[in-house]
């Protein structure tokens, strides 16, 4: 009777050692699972990050040359503001800007 009682605690043991390691089998795999499939969506998240910042500047560059020219555009006429308070004040010296 005894030898019985601990034969089927060993068969017990047995049982739920193995399906313990059955379980963190499932789970490790699932696991890797999860954690690929987070890095395959990372790094498409890396790449269409990367394009919309390549986008955004080729559209700046692309308008650079109106924002250029709307600065030339300014320059000329505080240019020409100072040429007219120099007629008027020859004397005058403009406060210096950060140039």
């Amino acid at each position: 009777m005894h030898q019985q009682r601990c034969k089927l605690q060993v068969a017990i043991d047995w049982h739920e050692v193995r399906l313990t390691e059955k379980i963190i089998s499932i789970w490790v795999g699932r696991t890797k699972q999860s954690l690929m499939i987070l890095q395959g969506k990372m790094s498409h998240a890396a790449s269409h990050y990367e394009w919309q910042l390549k986008w955004k500047v080729f559209e700046r560059w692309q308008r650079l040359h109106i924002i250029l020219r709307i600065e030339k555009e300014t320059e000329m006429r505080r240019q020409r503001w100072r040429m007219k308070i120099w007629e008027l004040l020859p004397d005058y010296k403009p406060i210096e800007e950060d140039l």
